[in-house]
């Protein structure tokens, strides 16, 4: 039988294994429906949105059908002729400048206070029984007149928009009068200013012209000429020549500095080999040397003589070169003061000599100084003159240029006055082209917006109805989808069950919801992963959540592929199970835990030979104490080894604590909410005391959802045309249990206290 179940595949969702505190309650509390899709939001609120646009219409559409009269456009003209070029302006465009702004400008001024004023008080206006009452009859013409400029011509339209025709035309041409009063006497003005402002300027630059003169004449009045080109050359000549002269004198001045100079320093004496010549002469013309000299060189002959002669040790020989050695020293002597008395005679004469010559060159550069100081005083005196004679060249050059200039802008100011005068000739450049004549009923003057507005309040009805019914959604605090539980509480969603009322209308049918059910048992097997969860507890926030059904119809679908499967009813205040099973109720759960029968002897058997249950025989307020006891642990323990899969139903949450023990014994947690009637708040409140006792919640199954929004989107449709395979036992037990499970749902328990078929399980 586990082959044929159908394993779904749901690439859409998150992995089964995902950790279940990946969205914290606090911050999915403020999170927005994003998953909701907003057509099927309009799709499910099509009623309440088609009521509010029906409702909107039927009020709307009269008041502005009836509160709205049509409106009447009379229409005049203004035309803004460019004549003007042709007298003063050519410009290659055949318009004159700013021609489009200068348009622009006398449209605005129409909507100006200096126009709107006058019209109000127009005698015409006044007359108008529509002005009359008006409370604020300058703020209703400005609010419905207009002023634009035509498209492609040289018209400004002036427009009046009414309910009454005749007080549109009225209104209109009273406008065109007031503005060309008004637009005539300011061209008038404004040329005379303009005039006046051209003449002013005018006489301004010809005495500044005059003073010009003035100045010039003056400062040519020393030369007697304004040109100082000529006096400029011969002042310049004549510095040159005083430069030339001052070039020379202080070239001689270098000369006579250097040969001082050198004096002072003893350079220029006569060399050194002349002054060894002539001392040697003075030596040798000396007497006591030059007679040594002589007697010296015949005593040196003798001794040659006599050295050849005699032997070197004989006593003559010894005589003749003492003798020698002393007139030898005699001549030295003499010489040297020969060249004594020689080099004192020559440093007197050197010295007399130098003093002389120095005091004469010295005389001769002082002469050469004062005639160069002579010469720079004269020098400076013709620069400066030369300065200042260029320096008022310059300025009666810049006196000419200023002079130039202000001829040319006197002549401009001359030319532009007379056009100014010739302009005041043309025609007036501003005249009215046509007066608004009383509009008729044609759609060209004649305004019905009720149409467009009753369009408009049409869609706007329908957004609201739909803005209204998105704002409904958002503001409503159950959840109906599953991809809103897992958005806003943060819980896998396992699988979903169809609406009864779908079954009733045979839009789903029986094996549908059978196979939501296998869905479901599948998904727990993958969403426990290797830690099996054979104790499994099945919970809700809330009473009428379809908990109960969903665990009788999951403990079937577990007992069908084979497994030993045992339902326990844990609600003590509200035993459910045995009632809608059409069970015995004597023996059951608070018997064994309180000791009054055996295990074996309160569990009873149904039509599926591996599905077995135990009811809870009583309402026990008083002793729910027992659920904390060691027995409970006991006959669970014992229950895990007898059966394969254990399915606990327990009472709600919110409602009493029961659940939490069950989940602290059980393997794994099952919440079930109700599509439209559970809260996402009492969902994520349920979470947090299961999570608070430490139990696992494997996820969470959303009872009695659309067909559209079920786990399955397309279960109801698949197969459609395909011919019936025989139906297996298995499939026919399946829908029996679950029709029965279905006729007794705690939905209807209040209503049918039978079953529809009369059989019991």
């Amino acid at each position: 039988m586990e082959d044929k179940m159908p394993v779904p595949v749901e690439q859409r969702e998150r992995t089964l294994r995902q950790t279940e505190g990946a969205y914290p309650p606090e911050a999915v509390l403020g999170a927005q429906h994003a998953s909701t899709s907003l057509l099927t939001v309009l799709l499910r609120g099509w009623k309440k949105a088609l009521a509010i646009f029906a409702v909107v219409c039927a009020v709307g559409g009269p008041a502005i059908w009836f509160g709205i009269k049509p409106k009447y456009l009379a229409v005049s003209a203004i035309q803004v002729d460019p004549v003007s070029r042709a007298i003063v302006f050519e410009d290659a465009s055949g318009t004159m400048p700013f021609y489009s702004n200068y348009v622009k400008t006398q449209a605005e001024l129409i909507m100006s206070w200096r126009v709107l004023n006058p019209v109000v008080e127009d005698a015409e206006v006044q007359k108008l029984k529509l002005m009359k009452k008006q409370r604020d009859r300058l703020g209703y013409v400005k609010k419905n007149l207009s002023a634009a400029p035509g498209a492609s011509s040289q018209l400004v339209l002036v427009s009046m928009l009414s309910e009454d025709p005749q007080a549109a035309a009225v209104i209109a041409n009273a406008a065109v009068r007031a503005y060309m009063r008004i637009a005539g006497g300011t061209e008038a003005t404004s040329e005379d200013e303009k005039l006046r402002t051209l003449e002013r300027e005018r006489d301004t630059t010809s005495g500044n012209l005059r003073r010009l003169y003035e100045t010039a004449y003056q400062l040519g009045e020393e030369f007697g000429a304004t040109d100082l080109t000529a006096q400029q050359q011969v002042m310049l000549v004549k510095v040159q020549g005083l430069q030339e002269q001052l070039m020379n004198i202080q070239a001689q001045r270098q000369i006579m500095e250097i040969q001082v100079n050198a004096l002072k320093a003893g350079q220029g004496d006569i060399s050194d080999a002349m002054v060894a010549k002539m001392r040697n002469d003075a030596i040798r013309s000396d007497p006591i040397a030059s007679v040594l000299t002589t007697r010296v060189a015949e005593m040196e002959q003798d001794y040659a003589l006599a050295s050849l002669q005699m032997a070197a040790d004989s006593g003559p020989l010894k005589d003749k070169a003492e003798r020698l050695k002393v007139g030898q020293n005699a001549l030295k002597a003499a010489q040297e003061k020969a060249g004594r008395e020689f080099d004192e005679m020559y440093r007197q004469v050197k010295v007399a000599e130098k003093e002389q010559e120095l005091k004469k060159l010295e005389a001769q550069l002082e002469q050469i100084k004062v005639q160069e100081a002579l010469r720079n005083s004269e020098m400076e005196k013709q620069s400066a003159t030369v300065v200042a004679l260029g320096r008022k060249g310059l300025a009666i050059k810049k006196l000419q240029d200023e002079i130039e200039l202000t001829r040319d802008l006197y002549q401009r100011y001359m030319q532009r006055i007379q056009e100014v005068q010739v302009e005041r000739q043309r025609p007036a450049r501003v005249s009215v082209a046509y007066e608004a004549d009383v509009p008729g009923e044609s759609p060209r003057d004649k305004q019905d917006r009720r149409a467009k507005y009753l369009v408009v309040m049409a869609l706007g009805a329908l957004l609201f109805g739909c803005a209204f019914v998105v704002f409904q959604k958002e503001m409503d605090p159950r959840v109906e989808t599953p991809s809103e539980v897992e958005a806003r509480c943060g819980l896998r969603v396992l699988g979903t069950t169809p609406r009864f009322r779908d079954l009733d209308r045979k839009r789903v049918k029986a094996k549908h919801f059978v196979d939501d059910c296998r869905t479901i048992r599948v998904n727990l097997m993958l969403a426990a992963g290797e830690k099996q969860a054979r104790t499994l507890v099945v919970a809700s926030p809330q009473g009428r959540d379809g908990k109960t059904t969903l665990a009788i119809n999951l403990a079937t679908s577990i007992a069908l592929t084979g497994k030993r499967v045992l339902l326990i009813d844990g609600d003590l205040r509200k035993p459910e199970v045995a009632r809608y099973l059409k069970m015995s109720n004597k023996k059951g759960l608070m018997s064994v835990l309180a000791g009054e029968c055996g295990f074996d002897e309160a569990v009873q058997k149904t039509i599926l030979p591996t599905l077995e249950i135990l009811p809870s025989n009583r309402r026990a307020y008083q002793q729910g104490e027992l659920l904390g006891g060691p027995v409970l642990a006991q006959v669970l323990s014992h229950a895990r080894m007898v059966y394969d899969e254990i399915i606990i139903d327990t009472p709600a949450i919110l409602a009493m604590p029961d659940a939490k023990l069950w989940a602290t014994l059980a393997d794994g947690v099952l919440l079930v909410a109700r599509s439209g009637k559970t809260g996402a708040r009492d969902l994520l409140e349920a979470k947090a005391r299961i999570q608070q006792t430490g139990a696992r919640i494997l996820g969470a199954v959303i009872t009695g959802v659309r067909i559209g929004d079920s786990y399955e989107k397309y279960q109801h449709r698949y197969g459609e045309g395909y011919v019936d395979e025989p139906v297996s036992e298995d499939d026919i037990s399946a829908a029996r249990v679950f029709l029965l499970s279905r006729t007794l749902g705690s939905e209807e328990l209040e209503e049918r206290k039978e079953p529809a078929d009369g059989k019991k399980v």
